[in-house]
């Protein structure tokens, strides 16, 4: 898994995202209460539109080629599906919507690195290119 995180991703997110896919939705000995699912809810989400924009403004100031941008574009279509929707307010519910919201956080920070990498990899190419001109 280490290998897909991009280099800027926040340690303290990454732990939100671990600590969410562990919960189990139907309760437990370590079952969550409802207000810690409701602020991880709010957490992801926040850095979820803040990933989203982000990845927006990489898309707009390079060109990415065609496979990767159709990847992009569908994970930023599945950031604005999901990021505006209201937490649910029975607790099950709330636990597989904040460890969604983990999963598509993470998507968020690959499709960054994903983009970042392509676009380093072109400008180096270009610059190749033009010190053999």
């Amino acid at each position: 898994m280490a290998a897909l995180i991009p280099p800027d991703v926040d340690g303290e997110v990454l732990a939100l995202i671990a600590v969410t896919s562990a919960w189990a939705p139907q309760g437990g000995p370590d079952a969550p209460d409802g207000e810690t699912v409701r602020e991880a809810i709010g957490r992801l989400t926040a850095h979820g539109h803040a990933r989203a924009a982000c990845l927006r403004a990489l898309l707009g100031s390079g060109d990415v080629p065609e496979p990767e941008l159709a990847r992009v574009r569908a994970t930023l279509r599945e950031a604005d599906r999901r990021l505006p929707l209201p937490p649910p307010s029975a607790r099950p519910q709330a636990v597989v919507r904040a460890q969604g919201l983990g999963r598509l956080v993470y998507a968020l920070h690959r499709a960054i690195g994903l983009v970042r990498a392509e676009q380093t990899t072109r400008a180096a190419g270009r610059l190749r290119s033009e010190e053999i001109t």
